[in-house]
């Protein structure tokens, strides 16, 4: 398991956060904006719904979590 400072490193290049408006909820297929990155190297992206209610389930499992708080609030071009 991941500690708070190990989830709260920067990504590596191959890890870097890379949500845009094509990215779907893997749940309900809505708008993604967090993205999971499990040990295993598998990504996972959720809407806000689903991110929030499975945060703590995830980051248990050990993924590295980001939420793109700019595409949240509509700031990407």
């Amino acid at each position: 398991m991941m500690t708070t400072d190990e989830l709260e490193k920067p990504m590596t290049a191959i890890e870097t956060l890379h949500l845009d408006i094509t990215c779907r909820c893997d749940r309900c297929g809505a708008q993604a904006y967090t993205e999971a990155i499990m040990e295993s190297g598998l990504a996972l992206y959720f809407c806000k719904h689903h991110g929030d209610m499975l945060t703590p389930t995830l980051a248990a499992a050990g993924a590295r979590l980001r939420t793109d708080h700019k595409l949240m609030a509509g700031l990407h071009g």
